[in-house]
């Protein structure tokens, strides 16, 4: 089965789907909202969003760490909206594509 390409009004609430061709998988709802994220079988980060601050690590939880961001709201445990949720999981799926692919394997 081909997972369908996530598009905004998909966001409303943490969903799993496709983003630039990279699958992501929720695995918690809320306090984290986290995702795997695979590149056809392989995965390639993990992202989780807890006490404020969202995370992207490779491949997988405890990798590399790709990026970082501290939102204002110390206690956040899960995207506000959905247009937020589809603008982060859209720019990591981004900085996934972008990072050379030694540094993801």
């Amino acid at each position: 089965m081909t997972e369908r390409e996530l598009k905004l009004e998909d966001c409303d609430k943490p969903v799993s789907g496709v983003i630039h061709g990279l699958k992501f998988e929720c695995t918690s709802g809320a306090c984290p909202e986290q995702y795997d994220v695979y590149a056809g079988k392989v995965q390639v980060g993990y992202v989780r969003l807890r006490y404020g601050a969202l995370s992207l690590e490779t491949p997988s939880c405890g990798g590399k760490e790709l990026m970082e961001h501290e939102f204002d709201e110390a206690l956040l445990g899960r995207f506000e909206s959905g247009s937020q949720r589809f603008a982060w999981l859209t720019k990591i799926a981004l900085m996934l594509i972008m990072e050379p692919k030694e540094m993801i394997a």
